[in-house]
């Protein structure tokens, strides 16, 4: 009995570190991928474009 709660605790454990490891690794790409866009933006602004629809 208690080999099992162990290896269920285990599972709890590793899904968890998981989920936290994916989290943050969306968090820091989606980050990226927003501050790349933002740039590109300002560039294209820079260059003339109005994106703005005005």
């Amino acid at each position: 009995m208690a080999v099992e709660i162990s290896r269920v605790e285990s599972g709890v454990v590793v899904a968890a570190a998981t989920a936290v490891g994916l989290g943050a690794s969306f968090a820091v790409v989606f980050g990226l991928f927003f501050r790349f866009g933002i740039a590109v933006y300002a560039i294209l602004l820079r260059m003339g474009l109005n994106l703005s629809g005005s």
